[in-house]
């Protein structure tokens, strides 16, 4: 009755337009003081209060600001560019050329951001406009890119993966190394699929040739032939030595134990602010305080969300809700293929309601408990969890990355919705993929943990 009362606040909130975070902290609210009115001390104010307060007291969550702070600072020094024009260089040069860069551009900055819409904004501002003046379709072009950017929160580092690791209390070293394969493949199911798209009615697209100055950048026609020199590769590849550098000293220190994943995000703050000032000085210091409230503001919308999803979770679990949600998969089929498959479709529909982050810290506990007597590696599962937020940023009613391409593809958003959809038919394909191959997750961390 409690958990029923709970959720049809939420969902009513949701209906009238109220925020995720504030509709999770008003039905828990609101759920307190009606269980409280009806004779069941589900829990006090004092202690919802100090379990909101308190779920911020993790080492490992301080990682979460700190990399949304990473990502503002190597965009703003122009990563973005850089990666950009080396993708450019790297696959342009083949049939729906421009879509392919878009598609590898968001993987090198996935291993910046750890945040899917960073990974589309950064992206989109520049590739959007571009394809379309190659004449690439603009709806497709947009959702290309939109879907691309899903590949911000499974290539390492993830933000999610740290929420995942720090409420399921799993190893986020092995959750980043278990993202690298999948991120990879799923990279790849979209650049096929864009082929289909684009390769049938488009010749090769001319690409640009990039040249930085300070107003940003300014494109120039590349021929096929400086498109294929190997010095214009070895030209870009050094030009974005300092971006490609980044990932190297995140991973490479987490797994040689040097740093964990927080320490490593306060170095790459570090190493971010040395190479925008000093190596590649495209940022100014009067510029740091724009980066550090953009950061600001986006760190404290998300750690708000975090405080008031743990909240909601927390009468979820004072009123057995996981128990009533194990006896109902286990119910439909105690296969563990069946269950898997009934989990993942949850998932899909959860991720068109909810925002990631309080999906994750609501349901991960919850269905691990359900699917870890079945055999099912928490960090496989971890990766499950990720690969179906990617699909709920690309459907509606949520769907961040659809609204970010809608916006800067001046393309209303009840009209680009149905351009997402072969693209979010190839994101669950390739999730229903990675969840029957659980070697494609776990290889690296076997391999390096020997676990």
């Amino acid at each position: 009755m409690i958990v029923t009362i709970l959720f049809l606040i939420f969902f009513v909130l949701l209906f009238f337009g109220v925020p995720v975070a504030v509709s999770l902290g008003l039905s828990s609210v609101f759920t307190m003081a009606i269980s409280t009115f009806m004779g069941n001390d589900t829990a006090g104010i004092t202690y919802l209060t100090q379990l909101m307060y308190t779920s911020f007291d993790s080492f490992p969550i301080m990682a979460v600001p700190v990399f949304i702070l990473v990502g503002e600072i190597m965009n703003r020094g122009g990563a973005a560019r850089r990666l950009i024009h080396l993708a450019s260089i790297m696959v342009g040069k083949f049939k729906a050329g421009l879509a392919y860069v878009s598609i590898v551009a968001s993987m090198f900055f996935a291993c910046i951001s750890g945040s899917g819409p960073a990974d589309v904004a950064a992206i989109a501002t520049s590739m959007i406009p571009q394809m379309d003046r190659r004449g690439y379709h603009r709806g497709y072009a947009a959702v290309c890119v939109g879907a691309a950017g899903t590949l911000g929160i499974l290539i390492p580092p993830s933000i999610p993966a740290v929420i995942y690791g720090v409420v399921t209390s799993t190893s986020i070293g092995q959750l980043f190394l278990a993202g690298c394969i999948p991120g990879i493949l799923t990279g790849i199911a979209l650049m096929v699929v864009s082929k289909f798209i684009f390769g049938k009615t488009m010749g090769m697209a001319p690409l640009p040739r990039v040249s930085h100055n300070n107003a940003g950048l300014s494109y120039n026609e590349s021929s096929k032939k400086e498109l294929n020199s190997s010095k214009t590769f070895i030209g870009a590849l050094y030009e974005a030595k300092y971006s490609i550098l980044m990932p190297i000293i995140i991973l490479g220190g987490i797994y040689t134990g040097i740093f964990t994943p927080t320490e490593s995000a306060a170095v790459a703050v570090i190493y971010g602010l040395i190479v925008v000032f000093f190596l590649d000085r495209e940022m100014k210091f009067k510029d740091l305080s724009y980066v550090l409230l953009r950061a600001s503001m986006v760190s404290g919308i998300v750690l708000i969300l975090i405080g008031t999803a743990i909240l909601f979770g927390s009468i979820m679990t004072l009123e057995q809700f996981q128990t009533t949600l194990a006896n109902w998969v286990l119910n439909i089929s105690p296969n563990k293929h069946v269950t898997l498959f009934v989990i993942i479709t949850f998932l899909i529909i959860l991720g068109m309601f909810m925002e990631t982050l309080a999906a994750i810290i609501l349901f991960a506990p919850m269905l691990l408990k359900i699917v870890v007597p079945l055999g099912v590696d928490p960090i496989h599962f971890g990766i499950i969890m990720i690969m179906a937020s990617e699909v709920g940023f690309m459907t509606p009613p949520v769907g961040e990355h659809l609204f970010i391409v809608s916006t800067v593809s001046e393309i209303p958003y009840e009209r680009i919705i149905r351009y997402a959809v072969p693209y979010v038919i190839t994101l669950i394909i390739a999730m229903i993929f990675i969840t029957y191959v659980p070697q494609l997750s776990l290889f690296l961390p076997n391999m390096l943990y020997g676990y």
